[in-house]
Parts: C-alpha cells; sequence; structure tokens
C-alpha cells in the first residue's frame, strides 16, 4: 500500500511540490482541471519516469500497479 507520494516540478506542482501523506487503502482525490489529479496517476504508474516524484511504500514492499484511466491519452 503507499503511505506517502510526492510530486514536484512537473505539470501544475511547483518545484517544492506536494505531499499527500497518511494515505488509506482507499483515497479519493479531487479538483478542478488542471490541478494535477492525471499527474498523480501517471507517477504511480511510471514513477521512473518522474525523477523529482517519490513513492513511499508501506513496508518498502513495491506493488506492480495496473495502468489508471486506460484510456487517457498523452498529451
Amino acid at each position: 500500500m503507499l503511505k506517502e507520494i510526492k510530486i514536484a516540478g512537473n505539470a501544475s506542482y511547483s518545484s517544492e511540490g506536494e505531499k499527500l501523506a497518511s494515505l488509506k487503502p482507499i483515497n479519493f482525490i479531487f479538483g478542478t482541471n488542471g490541478a494535477g489529479k492525471t499527474t498523480i496517476s501517471r507517477v504511480i504508474n511510471d514513477p521512473a519516469s518522474y525523477a523529482s516524484c517519490a513513492l513511499t511504500w508501506e513496508k518498502g514492499q513495491t506493488l506492480i500497479c495496473p495502468r489508471l484511466q486506460p484510456g487517457l491519452r498523452d498529451t
């Protein structure tokens, strides 16, 4: 399970970034268009492509994540 997500320097996130902490097994993320919801799903899907971002897993055990938003197109 994800414990924390840090996103920085991508899309609508500043270089200082934002941290989502105290995550639960199910989390509801909402916001206006352009707020960064899709960026969160992209980082979870492919963290290696986002060097300035970080995922913290419970017990350090990375889980395989199925592609989120399968209809999502790269823009």
